[in-house]
């Protein structure tokens, strides 16, 4: 038994030679057995080859070299040939336990502790916590830029945010309103300071190689033989002449079967020329265009090829003119530019004042206009006496006279109306005019009353005034006077009427409850002075007598009767007398009839203050046949102005 087990531990130990290779890893040869492991491996069935062989063993392991037991994670080695699982006293964080109270961080953790592993992140977590490997959370006021908490700035263009919301700008730039702008140490010329030190140039214009604070202009089109001057704007050099916008050529004096590339230097073969160094193909006649073959010439931009020569072209047909440049008119001669539509051009006659241009130096005056010496002059059918014609049959007089007519001009005076104007400007007034105050003027005999001289020995009435038929220089004025008659122009009232604002106005007496009234003597006033009248309340039951102004009804009659014989004997006064009895104010403001009043209606009046009042009725004919009379001359006092 223990030699079947020997010879098959034999065929294990030894496998056939066959099945090995010369030149295999781990393969050795015997002169005895061929091929055979070397020392310290073993054939492995499983993958045909030799493989190290640790003499201990290696439990749970792999023997990677001779005596060499690795154990694959997380088993450690023991003894040196077996692997078991490591023993921790706590718990591995973002760590497996590795050995005895050992542990091993995961990929992208780092230990704090023997047991403890936090997340790495590199570059490290700065002004924030890293989270997870690689994983950075940033602090308030900071972000995650590139895998670093950089701090946040609302604008820092140009600069750096050094801290939240603190902006540091970059050198050669400085703060402005906030922002962090480029510094230039000179002024950019027409350009703007876009980078510290560098200019960006306005549109147009370009930086200068030699001056790096200053922009030149561009030509989108290059200048030829020309400096860029301003924006697509070019200026020959000295000795060319402008072929067209962009090219300029040399001028030479005498190139003779040549064609002149620089100015007074012609070269080339036939059919080329020297431009700039080179030879360029020649064109018998390529103005406003680029020669690009002997004998072949393409126009430049707005020009067109006719008959074989760039010619420029224009929108609209050139009126007496023609089109010499791109949409440019040239006039012919004798003829000048519209100066609102370009394509027109209008003859010229020099002065054609009052007249039409019809063609070149030919003006055709308007009516009542005639040619002379160069200019229209107005036509006047008779001719100017001390003026000149300045307007078709017109005349403006020469200084010191003035228009006395179409045609004529006499001596100027001034205002010598009725009076004659003589040489020297003085001015002698006509008959029956005097001069007053510069000015002739008419005279009257007699002088004017209420009146002004209108014309020698005429009067003239002023406003609201009539003639006096008797004295034709006299006026009167005139006065309108209802319920009353106008005596020596005085208006004096009816009897019941009273002036009032001019007006003659009934007079209708007042009840005394109604303006403080005061009785005495039977008599009732108002305190301004006006009649007025006073009724009692009935007395005893039965008595049918009316009482007035707290008075007997007798009483009354007996005053009614007493006024009436008074009338009477005043009417007979004045008959006999055959004067007028008017009751005026005095000067005082006096009563001129006492305290006469009336207590019935239209029989006895009061006169109020400033009022005149006829207290005697009508007037009979003849006293107003007398104040007619009067009338007529004014200069005789009437008889309303006595004072009684």
């Amino acid at each position: 038994m223990k030699v079947y087990w020997l010879l098959v531990a034999l065929f294990f130990e030894f496998p056939l030679s066959e099945s090995l290779k010369a030149g295999d890893p781990n393969v050795c040869e015997s002169d005895v057995d061929g091929l055979i492991c070397c020392e310290g491996f073993g054939y492995d069935r499983r993958s045909r080859s030799c493989r190290a062989k640790c003499q201990r063993g290696c439990k749970n392991g792999v023997c990677v070299t001779r005596n060499n037991c690795v154990c694959t994670p997380p088993l450690v080695l023991i003894n040196g040939n077996e692997c078991v699982l490591p023993i921790c006293e706590r718990p591995c964080k973002n760590g497996i336990c590795t050995g005895r109270n050992s542990c091993t961080c995961h990929e992208g953790y780092g230990p704090i502790d023997k047991f403890t592993c936090e997340p790495e992140c590199d570059p490290p977590c700065l002004h924030g916590t890293c989270m997870s490997p690689g994983r950075c959370s940033c602090s308030s006021g900071y972000t995650l830029t590139n895998g670093t908490c950089e701090p946040v700035c609302n604008a820092c263009n140009n600069g750096v945010c050094i801290a939240p919301g603190t902006c540091k700008c970059n050198k050669g730039y400085t703060k402005e309103n906030g922002s962090c702008v480029p510094e230039c140490e000179r002024p950019c010329v027409n350009g703007v300071c876009s980078e510290p030190d560098k200019c960006s140039c306005n549109y147009g214009y370009e930086n200068d190689p030699a001056d790096r604070y200053k922009c030149r202009p561009v030509c989108a089109i290059p200048c030829v033989n020309a400096s860029c001057t301003g924006p697509d704007t070019c200026s020959c050099l000295p000795d060319y002449v402008k072929l067209n916008k962009t090219i300029c050529v040399p001028k030479c004096d005498n190139c003779i079967g040549g064609y002149c590339v620089e100015p007074n230097k012609c070269k080339c073969r036939n059919g080329f020329a020297l431009d700039n160094g080179k030879c360029v193909p020649k064109c018998e006649d390529c103005t406003h265009g680029v020669c690009t073959e002997p004998g072949i010439c393409k126009c430049n931009k707005g020009y067109t090829k006719e008959n074989g020569v760039c010619i420029p072209e224009c929108k609209r047909s050139c009126v007496n003119g023609n089109c010499s440049e791109p949409d440019k008119c040239s006039c012919n001669f004798g003829y000048e530019r519209d100066p609102t539509v370009r394509y027109i051009c209008h003859p010229k006659c020099g002065d054609c004042t009052h007249g039409i241009c019809v063609e070149p130096e030919n003006c055709v005056c308007e009516k009542g206009y005639e040619r002379k010496n160069g200019s229209c002059i107005p036509i006047c059918s008779t001719a100017c006496v001390n003026g000149y014609c300045d307007a078709p049959d017109r005349c403006k007089c020469n200084p010191g006279f003035r228009p006395k007519d179409s045609v004529y001009c006499e001596e100027d005076c001034g205002n010598c109306e009725n009076g004659r104007c003589v040489e020297g400007g003085i001015c002698f007034c006509n008959d029956n005019y005097t001069m007053v105050d510069g000015i002739c003027t008419p005279k009257c005999s007699v002088p004017c009353v209420n009146a002004e001289c209108i014309a020698p020995n005429t009067c003239k009435c002023y406003d609201g005034y009539t003639r006096n038929q008797t004295m034709p220089t006299s006026c009167f004025k005139k006065c309108a006077c209802d319920n009353g008659n106008c005596i020596n122009n005085v208006c004096i009232c009816h009897a019941g009427f009273e002036m009032l604002d001019d007006i003659c106005t009934e007079i209708k007496p007042t009840d005394c409850s109604t303006c403080e009234g005061n009785c005495s003597s039977g008599l009732c006033w108002c305190k301004s002075g006006q009649p007025c009248y006073m009724v009692e309340e009935p007395g005893e039951v039965g008595s049918a007598e009316p009482k007035l102004a707290g008075l007997d009804f007798s009483w009354v009659l007996g005053g009614v009767g007493l006024a009436l014989l008074t009338l009477v004997i005043i009417v007979m006064g004045h008959l006999y007398r055959k004067r007028d009895y008017v009751v005026k104010n005095t000067e005082s403001g006096g009563n001129e009839i006492g305290s006469v009043v009336y207590t019935v209606p239209d029989t006895l009046l009061q006169k109020r203050p400033g009022s005149i009042v006829n207290v005697y009725g009508d007037f009979d004919e003849n006293y107003e046949d007398e104040q007619e009379s009067n009338a007529n001359d004014p200069l005789r006092p009437s008889l309303a102005d006595d004072k009684l």
